[in-house]
């Protein structure tokens, strides 16, 4: 009789699920995230170098200089977001129409930038902007640098002028 009270509580223990899984809370994690409209650069600012190279002291006609494909301005937007790309004046010069090389002496060589659809590219939101709709992929902006035909020298040296791209949107 031992024997089998023994059997049957040893049976009925192996057909009784563990204890542990009596108890099994549970809850969830919440994982959010939001996803802005924007812009941002691909490439930063100090990448993009446009260099006339060596010129003469008199330059007899308009001469251009623009940066190498794939050494552009670069940037992408969010699709469907109206954006503006500006120049600012550089350090030469508070007009965004010329802006001026300068040399450490102080001499300077004045200049133009234009762009895609742009004689004069400025920083005036709307007015002398690059304009567009992003469309989530990159864009790439070849500005072109433009040196006026000059009868008179420019002394001799290096010049130099940083000029700030903005996007607005």
């Amino acid at each position: 009789m031992k024997k089998l009270a023994l059997l049957a509580a040893l049976s009925m223990s192996l057909s009784l699920p563990a204890a542990s899984a009596f108890a099994q809370p549970t809850g969830n994690l919440q994982v959010r995230a939001t996803v802005g409209s924007g812009c941002q650069f691909r490439t930063g600012g100090d990448e993009v170098m446009i260099d006339f190279g060596l010129i003469p002291e008199l330059i007899s006609e308009t001469t251009e200089a623009s940066p190498a494909p794939g050494s552009g301005i670069s940037f992408i937007c969010s699709a469907g977001l109206a954006y503006h790309i500006g120049l600012d004046g550089g350090l030469g010069s508070e007009e965004l129409v010329t802006r001026s090389l300068v040399s450490p002496e102080g001499f300077i060589i004045p200049y133009l930038i234009s762009g895609p659809d742009l004689v004069d590219w400025g920083n005036e939101e709307g007015v002398n902007t690059y304009d567009g709709v992003g469309d989530g992929q990159a864009v790439e902006l070849l500005p072109i640098a433009k040196l006026a035909q000059r009868e008179n020298p420019y002394a001799p040296g290096d010049y130099a002028d940083t000029v700030k791209i903005s996007i607005f949107y």
